[in-house]
């Protein structure tokens, strides 16, 4: 269904939904793909840096790649508390309780 989306009019809110279920059906080779799709339409959209963040750290946990992308979902999630979010409403979102857990995401409190 998204990737019929994406083909009629491709929003990071639809590669951010595929990127998703592609996660939530442990293809996250496929879901790192579509989070970069979204991210590629909509760079500071920081959902998708955070679940971006998290099928980078369960498809290659030994990348440095994994750190780079979890500083930066660090780094705006911190940002969206700032802004006025707050911890519940971001853990209404599955894939950023792992994040949330961070050491980092301390200072937030």
């Amino acid at each position: 269904m998204y990737q019929q989306a994406i083909k009629i009019k491709p929003t990071y809110m639809a590669y951010s939904n595929l990127g998703t279920a592609y996660a939530r059906a442990g293809r996250y080779e496929d879901a790192v793909t579509a989070y970069r799709g979204a991210l590629a339409i909509e760079s500071s959209d920081w959902p998708a840096w955070c679940n971006l963040a998290y099928v980078l750290h369960w498809s290659t946990p030994e990348s440095r790649e994994v750190l780079d992308e979890r500083d930066k979902a660090v780094e705006i999630t911190l940002r969206s508390l700032e802004f006025g979010y707050t911890r519940q409403q971001l853990r209404r979102n599955a894939e950023l309780t792992n994040l949330l857990e961070d050491p980092r995401m301390a200072k937030s409190r």
